[in-house]
């Protein structure tokens, strides 16, 4: 969703982001560095890595912990049972 809201993809998802308060909005430390690894993979152009700083400053960054990994974890499973993936990678 970070990505998309970024790219402006789907505006009807970003729109939906400017009607919640900003302390509402997180993103684990997954996220952020999945979003400076696409940064860095498409080699640091300056308008996205301005962009994506702009987000990263404006999110509460959550960090993870070995309670959030056991639910991740759970999750991934049953997303994986279901056929469903939550990677770039099938």
């Amino acid at each position: 969703m970070a990505s998309y809201i970024i790219k402006g993809d789907f505006p009807e998802v970003r729109e939906r982001l400017e009607t919640l308060p900003m302390s509402s909005i997180a993103i684990s430390v997954v996220t952020e560095a999945e979003l400076l690894f696409g940064v860095a993979r498409k080699g640091h152009p300056t308008g996205l890595a301005r962009v994506v700083k702009a987000f990263l400053m404006r999110v509460q960054i959550l960090p993870w912990d070995s309670k959030t990994a056991t639910v991740y974890g759970n999750l991934r499973a049953a997303c994986t049972s279901a056929g469903v993936t939550l990677s770039a990678i099938t």
